[in-house]
């Protein structure tokens, strides 16, 4: 039995450590207690000094202090997350020096092919120096004259066959068509090569009208199917002939290998 709180334990060692704990409670307490503090009160109990809420043993005030030091955190954590808050706020309503939100959702437009993009990443730079040759020139006509196309028409045009014969088709023929056919006549080869040319520009100009072709050749967009490409990459080689040098051995050797390049596409 407890001297000092009267308890009662079942073996020595449970009675000696439960007397280091009113040791442990009297190291705790002033030496000389005020002349109000009752003697007792100061021996058995354990005051919180947060709440001033008394406890019969160190190890309830140390469970309670708990529950004080949980209260501190979540109050700690709740002014950090309305510091944020605040921060955030002002954030928003700060709109200098900044891209208002309505302002990104607008179309950009390419300046120098008049398409509109909705993103301005795909609004590309082009160089002035770039198409600052006959090529792009005249590619350049082809779309704006697609704008004021009339429309297709029918008209009977003669093919040269493989084997050297020659037949008539139905084929339709608009006037890129025939502007097409003024620009490169000096330069085809044969006529072979000259059906195939405008054979080319044709099926591109039909099918695929207002698009920039030096671009789509280069990047070789998606939707172009095998056929498509292969007729792209014809056009695309004929056309950049006109970029050879003026020597003639150079082009000599440059229309040998472009007519070795231009055998699979055939």
């Amino acid at each position: 039995m407890c001297d000092i709180c009267k308890r009662l334990f079942e073996t020595k060692r449970g009675l000696t450590n439960h007397r280091r704990t009113h040791d442990l409670e009297r190291a705790s307490q002033p030496t000389d207690p005020a002349p109000s503090a009752s003697p007792t009160k100061n021996l058995t109990e354990v005051e919180c000094n947060v709440c001033k809420q008394t406890f019969p043993t160190h190890r309830g005030m140390k469970t309670h202090r708990n529950r004080h030091a949980k209260e501190a955190n979540e109050e700690t954590a709740a002014r950090i997350n309305s510091r944020k808050e605040a921060i955030v706020s002002s954030d928003k309503n700060d709109t200098s020096g900044r891209i208002s939100n309505d302002a990104s959702k607008l179309e950009s437009e390419c300046k120098k092919w008049k398409d509109t993009f909705q993103s301005h990443l795909n609004n590309e730079v082009f160089n002035e120096s770039e198409f600052d040759n006959d090529v792009t020139k005249f590619l350049k006509f082809l779309f704006e004259a697609n704008a004021k196309m009339p429309g297709p028409r029918q008209k009977q045009r003669s093919r040269i066959m493989e084997n050297g014969d020659v037949t008539f088709v139905n084929a339709l023929e608009t006037d890129e068509i025939l502007y097409t056919q003024k620009q490169l006549g000096n330069n085809a080869q044969n006529k072979h090569q000259r059906v195939q040319e405008l054979e080319a520009l044709h099926r591109f100009t039909q099918i695929y009208r207002n698009k920039n072709i030096y671009e789509c050749v280069k990047r070789e967009d998606k939707f172009f199917d095998e056929e498509m490409k292969t007729v792209l990459q014809y056009f695309y080689n004929e056309v950049m002939l006109k970029e050879l040098a003026n020597s003639s051995k150079e082009r000599d050797m440059q229309l040998r290998q472009y007519d070795e390049e231009t055998k699979t596409f055939m």
